[in-house]
């Protein structure tokens, strides 16, 4: 949807909603790929999360980080020792 001149993530900020809240909506590459890089870096906050997002003018500009703590897990998250366990005995 991006063209070099394109102006869609200036003037429409994210909504993010749990899965089948949405029957249309418009929403940048650029902006979905940002919500992928955000939920790569914080897999916590991301941790089973099954969202819809779309773009709107009315929207307020919030951090991505906030609009995943609004949407619920599907799963309970692990517990940080169990993590620290999986990481240790992955790297040997």
């Amino acid at each position: 949807m991006e063209r070099p001149t394109d102006t869609f993530k200036e003037t429409h900020n994210l909504v993010v909603a749990m899965e089948d809240t949405y029957v249309g909506g418009l929403v940048s590459n650029l902006q979905v790929a940002e919500l992928i890089g955000c939920m790569a870096n914080n897999r916590r906050a991301a941790y089973c999360k099954v969202v819809e997002v779309i773009a709107e003018t009315t929207a307020p500009l919030l951090p991505m980080e906030q609009l995943l703590a609004a949407i619920p897990s599907k799963r309970e998250p692990p517990a940080e020792d169990e993590t620290e366990k999986v990481k240790s005995i992955a790297n040997g």
